[in-house]
């Protein structure tokens, strides 16, 4: 297991895919990527994110589901997002 210093960088650089796949998803679906499954596998190994985000935003990434549980979804991403940057800043001591 890596150092906390070098967890806490990985997770910031995932949080940043994330964000901006998210900002690309917007506009229609992405193809996701093996990054975008590195980045959500790396938070829930760090202990940050629950296997409950990590479905949740996968589909959102791709759109998955009819538009009433996308918008249902979208609503939370925000939410998720900072929960696990909270639980991040929590590995930092913050």
């Amino acid at each position: 297991m890596p150092n906390r210093a070098a967890t806490i960088r990985l997770c910031l650089l995932a949080l940043d895919v994330l964000d901006e796949a998210y900002a690309q998803a917007r506009s229609g679906p992405i193809e996701r990527t093996a990054l975008h499954r590195l980045a959500l596998g790396n938070l829930l190994l760090a202990g940050v994110a629950t296997p409950v985000h990590v479905r949740r935003i996968w589909a959102i990434l791709g759109h998955e589901g009819t538009f009433e549980q996308l918008s249902a979804r979208e609503a939370h991403f925000g939410t998720a997002m900072q929960g696990i940057r909270d639980r991040v800043r929590g590995l930092a001591g913050k």
